[in-house]
């Protein structure tokens, strides 16, 4: 009996129903990333004159509000002097005449000492501008991608000259495929109606809007997706040859490689396209016009106009006018189209650009160098054949140095002694980008340049999701076969050096607990600290008897379905437990007393969470350290073995009776009086 009492209660306790468990970080997807920035330009004048040795300093303004920073100051010299020495406590490049003196100084991030280091008074007027700027993100996702730009910014009372700018790294599978002006219309179609918007520069992954000669208003610009629209980091751009033909009267002409032909290796970038008609008017008469069409133009430059034959006197009466249409135009794809909407011929002038990716990355020391080879037959044919390097914005250029030695790490747009030439060589005042030619007129220079690299490192930034930074986890990064894993320091920040540009995604994972908390896949560098928000909760549970009174000394316990996360704690004199910072997901809950599993259940996590768990507990014996505990169900399992017991008894009652008087004994004394059994054992 006493054994069926005991199998009857472990079966009770034990029906407990465990649902699987599943604890994963969702992954999220960080960038790629569409670049904006709004650029506020003040420009002024300042008269120097510098007795020999003295010096002056130039600073940084204030910006037009708190969302603009100090980006760069420009300062231009009217008259150029080799007496003049610069020195800056930033960034610094130079812009400078093909005698080496010079033109303008380009600062970021510091300011500008002007020294006189000549032997006499120097006196000169410098042009200074300051720009701010204004630095926004937007994530790419999906075919299709559209940016409402605000052109100004309406944000500043004040705007003197603004610039806004948007451009995708060149690794990036997008293009910029339509640019919607404020009137509803894009560049294509304004064109298409003859009329040229002025101050909106295009180009397959950059826009351009100045806001001081563009349509005010807010612009829409449309990027889409597609995988061969990633362009390398470095490469070789080729201008071709000179090519011409002409579009007859009303007709309109097609150009695409067939006409001219693609040399091995390299790939069309677009064209430079230039046309010039003259078209005789008489009263009455009206003017056609002239259309470059192709997947995105650009105009350069146009000039259209009428010009009347006008003589001092009457002699020649004012009949005869011409229409006169000259325009230099970019166009981005594989081919264009002309046409030509007036009576006259329209000569056109158009050159292929070509372009040949090239570089590899290399350690030399500590340093990062891009190797980018140029063969003798890169530069053989062309007009001119130029190295373009454009990184993104967590690396910059140091220095180039070219087969020859020479090294340039502080020149922008400048014009330098080349042979019988001067060479093109600019590295832009942010250093995200530089060019310079290896071949023009008749001087080439291949062989190995090598371009000196500082890559950013990855800075992440941890916290919970009140901002209190998470320091006791760890943050591992993988991309190829590159793994590694930091700790982050009391401020939640992780460094992680990469050294190199990395092509694919940047797998980071977030371990907290021995439990992945956060799991992301970064398709770019952010150039600023990313932070990554872990969500940790407080979990309270309130453990009752069966008549709702507190239960003190219980476990509670709360797991990971896989076993990695336990966490244990024990309700106080009110019944309470708290188990504090359990990241977000689904757990196991357990309440014990002893060995005794008084319930088990699976709660979700997604907040600070209040539990009440009523038990069936009637009391709990404490013999030596291991409760004892009495529940409901073990004494309705009791009563139950002890009513069976009674039936069975009267039953076999007068069958117990006939037999032998040391066995009625026995059996009455079990029945009647279990006690006496008791003392008598």
């Amino acid at each position: 009996m006493r054994l069926l009492a005991i199998t009857l209660i472990v079966a009770a306790l034990c029906l407990v129903s465990v649902l699987p468990v599943v604890h994963a970080a969702q992954v999220q997807i960080v960038g790629p990333f569409v670049h904006v920035q709004y650029i506020d330009l003040v420009q002024t004048s300042k008269m120097l004159a510098l007795q020999p040795g003295q010096r002056v300093t130039l600073q940084f303004g204030v910006p037009p509000s708190n969302a603009y920073k100090n980006y760069l100051m420009i300062v231009k010299v009217a008259k150029p002097s080799s007496a003049l020495q610069f020195i800056c406590t930033g960034q610094c490049t130079f812009k400078r005449t093909p005698n080496g003196l010079v033109q303008e100084v380009y600062v970021k991030n510091g300011n500008l000492t002007i020294i006189n280091a000549g032997t006499s008074t120097y006196v000169t007027k410098l042009y200074i501008t300051y720009v701010y700027a204004r630095n926004m993100e937007y994530p790419l996702e999906g075919q299709v991608v559209k940016i409402a730009l605000k052109v100004p910014d309406d944000t500043i009372n004040e705007v003197s000259q603004q610039i806004v700018k948007l451009w995708v790294d060149n690794n990036v599978p997008y293009m910029i495929s339509k640019v919607v002006l404020p009137c509803g219309k894009t560049l294509s179609e304004m064109a298409a109606e003859g009329y040229t918007v002025q101050g909106v520069k295009v180009e397959p992954k950059y826009v351009e809007i100045n806001a001081s000669k563009a349509p005010r208003g807010t612009y829409t610009i449309v990027l889409t997706y597609c995988e061969s629209c990633a362009m390398p980091y470095v490469f070789l751009v080729k201008a071709l040859e000179y090519l011409n033909t002409t579009v007859g009267p009303r007709c309109s002409k097609v150009v695409t490689p067939a006409d001219f032909g693609i040399p091995r290796g390299w790939k069309l970038l677009g064209y430079v396209v230039a046309i010039a008609a003259v078209q005789p008017l008489l009263p009455g008469q009206k003017a056609g016009n002239v259309i470059v069409e192709g997947r995105l133009t650009v105009p350069v430059s146009e000039a259209a106009g009428v010009a009347a034959v006008r003589a001092v006197s009457y002699l020649i009466p004012t009949i005869m006018r011409f229409k006169y249409i000259v325009g230099t135009y970019i166009v981005y794809g594989t081919g264009f189209r002309i046409v030509n909407n007036m009576t006259v011929p329209v000569m056109v002038l158009y050159v292929p650009l070509l372009y040949k990716p090239t570089g590899q990355l290399v350690t030399v020391g500590n340093r990062t160098v891009i190797l980018a080879p140029v063969s003798q037959l890169d530069v053989s044919s062309g007009i001119w054949t130029a190295l373009v390097v454009q990184l993104p914005e967590y690396a910059v250029i140091d220095k180039i140095v070219t087969p020859g030695g020479v090294s340039y790490s502080s020149v922008t747009s400048s014009l330098v002694p080349w042979g019988t030439t001067i060479r093109p060589v600019s590295i832009s005042p942010d250093r995200h980008q530089a060019y310079i030619a290896v071949a023009l007129r008749g001087v080439r220079e291949p062989g190995v340049y090598k371009i000196y690299i500082t890559v950013k490192p990855l800075v992440l930034e941890v916290t919970t999701q009140t901002g209190k930074p998470l320091t006791n986890c760890t943050v591992t990064i993988q991309y190829g076969n590159v793994k590694v894993t930091e700790v982050p320091n009391e401020n939640g920040m992780v460094t992680f050096s990469l050294g190199t540009l990395v092509s694919e995604p940047i797998a980071v994972t977030v371990r907290y607990e021995n439990l992945t908390v956060g799991e992301l896949v970064l398709n770019t560098v952010p150039s600023t600290p990313l932070r990554i928000v872990v969500p940790l909760y407080n979990v309270t549970i309130a453990v009752t008897n069966y008549r709702g009174a507190p239960l003190a000394g219980a476990m509670v316990v709360l797991s990971s379905g896989n076993g990695e996360y336990t966490k244990v704690a024990y309700t106080n004199a009110n019944g309470v437990a708290t188990i504090e910072n359990v990241p977000a997901g689904t757990y196991v809950l357990t309440v014990k007393v002893g060995s005794t599993t008084l319930a088990k259940t699976t709660i979700n996590v997604n907040g600070n969470k209040v539990l009440k768990i009523g038990t069936n507990v009637l009391v709990v014996i404490h013999v030596g350290s291991q409760p004892i505990v009495l529940t409901t169900t073990q004494v309705l399992t009791a009563a139950a073995v002890i009513a069976a017991a009674v039936v069975a008894g009267v039953v076999l009652l007068p069958f117990i009776r006939r037999r032998r008087t040391s066995e009625e004994t026995q059996e009455y004394i079990i029945e009647e009086n279990t006690g006496e059994e008791s003392q008598s054992q």
